[in-house]
């Protein structure tokens, strides 16, 4: 099968190495040619991902090309853009279950999930006391933490322009090395999440990524967490689960090891690739 992404190399967007940058491989291992491409290729298996302006949209072929959707868009302004495309697709794919849903009432239309691929290696667990703490995602997301409270240093990892510090929070710009030396940092990544609809329906490859860095995850109940309970502490109350983490160490270790083996089989790059190939050729 000849596969061609329509979209922007951006390594810089977690996106584009989720659904297409780090499955790529794999699947030109399983025999599929992979393309990266602003515009549609003819005789390719068409994907079309997110809602840029820069994309050629009246190239987009009904019942023929697919339509990767994973954000809820559906309440927004890009609302008719969704519908629309999601109408038209031969097939429409998604990265949650819950964003699946989501497309089910919106559109009638029923998505085929497909994990994101795992981004960072699987090191072992080292617990530190957990005196200090990880955020790491887009800016847009900040307003997650605004309620949040927590008892001790703080490392947020985003796409700002230069790092700095300010009281207990220290700021370092995003790149894949950055992140690699902040895990290191770090016994704990907690992930805020609001109430909203977008909110609940987005995906969890923040906390499957952490849990296989070794993390201890505290995450606020959405969909996608709860398939993670049994590895990662689900709260509303963010400090509760810091304090509960360095007063069971043992436990937090026997959290992560198992939730480790999960990740390796459930988001490797190769089962991601398998899904993206068994739904393209469907």
């Amino acid at each position: 099968m000849n596969i061609c992404h329509v979209c922007t190399w951006n390594d810089d967007r977690a996106t584009f190495r989720y659904r297409v940058g780090i499955p790529a491989p794999e699947l030109w291992t399983l025999g599929h040619a992979v393309h990266v491409n602003d515009a549609p290729m003819e005789g390719a298996t068409n994907v079309w991902h997110k809602h840029g302006k820069y994309l050629p949209w009246d190239l987009f072929e009904p019942g023929r090309d697919a339509f990767d959707v994973t954000d809820d868009h559906f309440a927004g302004d890009k609302r008719k853009h969704y519908t629309d495309i999601c109408e038209k697709a031969r097939i429409v794919t998604t990265s949650s279950p819950a964003m699946a849903d989501r497309i089910k009432v919106e559109t009638g239309r029923d998505a085929l999930y497909i994990p994101d691929a795992l981004e960072f290696p699987i090191i072992a667990h080292e617990w530190h006391g957990g005196r200090s703490c990880m955020w790491f995602g887009h800016g847009a997301n900040f307003a997650t933490l605004a309620s949040v409270k927590i008892d001790c240093p703080l490392e947020i990892v985003t796409n700002c322009s230069r790092p700095g510090s300010r009281t207990n929070v220290r700021m370092t710009p995003w790149s894949h090395n950055a992140m690699l030396r902040a895990f290191k940092r770090h016994d704990i990544v907690i992930i805020p999440q609001g109430k909203d609809a977008k909110s609940q329906a987005k995906g969890n490859n923040r906390a499957v990524n952490a849990l296989a860095q070794g993390k201890f995850v505290v995450a606020h109940p959405t969909p996608s967490h709860k398939e993670l309970e049994d590895f990662i502490y689900v709260t509303d109350d963010i400090l509760e689960g810091i304090q509960w983490g360095r007063a069971h160490p043992e436990n937090v270790a026997v959290m992560v090891a198992a939730g480790q083996v999960y990740a390796a089989w459930r988001y490797s790059a190769n089962a991601s690739a398998s899904a993206w190939a068994d739904a393209l050729e469907d």
